[in-house]
């Protein structure tokens, strides 16, 4: 069998089905920057805006319950954060991602490299009380 190869035109009506499912907004901020503070002589993160109020979609349902050989504690959860292609939103590992879902805020950390499918990226978030 052939590789499927999607037109410009394909991709983007994709895409356009896709974003309808964006009914979350987020905050995604990069803190991996460090400064030391003169006084205190201790390094402080120097957070980094990368996006805000972006639409995305918060998917709770696919995250893998943490099993004992997993290095995150014991107890928490991944879940999947769909948002824009990575070609246009680039989101290191460890950033800040705050989401506005069903009105409730919620903290997470992206743990992993996103899957990007060019008509969205796929993100593994933990919970930022298990961090």
């Amino acid at each position: 069998m052939g590789k499927t190869v999607l037109t410009p035109a394909k991709v983007k009506r994709f895409r356009r089905a896709i974003e309808k499912l964006y009914v979350d907004t987020c905050t995604i901020t990069d803190e991996s920057y460090l400064v030391k503070n003169v006084k205190t002589k201790k390094s402080e993160p120097i957070p980094n805006v990368i996006c805000e109020n972006q639409p995305c979609f918060l998917d709770e349902g696919t995250g893998q319950p943490v099993t004992e050989d997993s290095p995150l504690p014991h107890g928490s959860k991944t879940v999947k954060l769909f948002i824009t292609p990575e070609r246009e939103l680039q989101i290191p590992p460890g950033c800040k991602v705050v989401v506005v879902s069903d009105g409730q805020v919620k903290d997470f950390y992206r743990s992993s490299i996103s899957d990007d499918w060019g008509t969205h990226q796929e993100i593994d978030l933990i919970d930022e009380r298990h961090v």
